[in-house]
């Protein structure tokens, strides 16, 4: 596990900063010892070779296990054999072993299905912090193609999209197109 400075990438597209608080607890995140992830999703334009951020956010640890704890547990083993038989945990160890912390190496291509973020519609990058710092690990930060996301929205029981969508309801900041994701059936 390697501490790096953020990359602006994972800063808030609203701020040009770290993002400062939890979407769901609001808890300070930056410079104050707390875990999180960041995700940030994009659009991309191939006919223009352009991309916008269509959604992003910030999760203290706290309310990520919450969010996971309202899986049910065919969710969360449907999931887990996903990414067990799909991730591409080699990439991530040569990237690791090489020294190479070159953001864009770790988010240029999809850690399941391989493609490079042109080459989809949409992307998603993930990302694990530590206060004001980015973990580079086994697992990430890495990036998941459109394909990928439908594929693990398919794999979720109605149960934990029932689940997802009560979440969703109380607390308000989710982006609506995150939550647009679990509407799909």
């Amino acid at each position: 596990m390697i501490l790096k400075e953020i990359p602006e990438i994972f800063f808030s597209s609203k701020t040009n900063l770290p993002f400062e608080n939890c979407i769901i607890c609001n808890k300070k995140l930056a410079n104050q010892k707390v875990d999180y992830f960041v995700l940030k999703s994009y659009r991309y334009y191939k006919e223009y070779d352009k991309k916008d951020v269509i959604y992003e956010m910030a999760l203290c640890f706290k309310c990520a296990e919450m969010l996971e704890e309202s899986y049910s547990d065919e969710s969360n083993e449907r999931i887990e054999k996903y990414f067990a038989d799909n991730f591409n945990l080699k990439n991530m160890l040569k990237l690791i072993s090489s020294n190479n912390y070159n953001i864009y190496d770790w988010i240029a291509h999809c850690a399941c299905k391989g493609m490079h973020w042109k080459k989809t519609n949409s992307f998603h990058i993930y990302g694990i912090f530590e206060s004001s710092k980015i973990i580079y690990f086994r697992h990430g930060p890495y990036m998941l193609s459109d394909e990928v996301m439908a594929d693990i929205a398919n794999l979720l029981s109605n149960q934990t999209i029932d689940s997802l969508r009560s979440l969703f309801d109380i607390y308000s900041d989710f982006p609506p197109e995150f939550r647009s994701i679990f509407s799909i059936r």
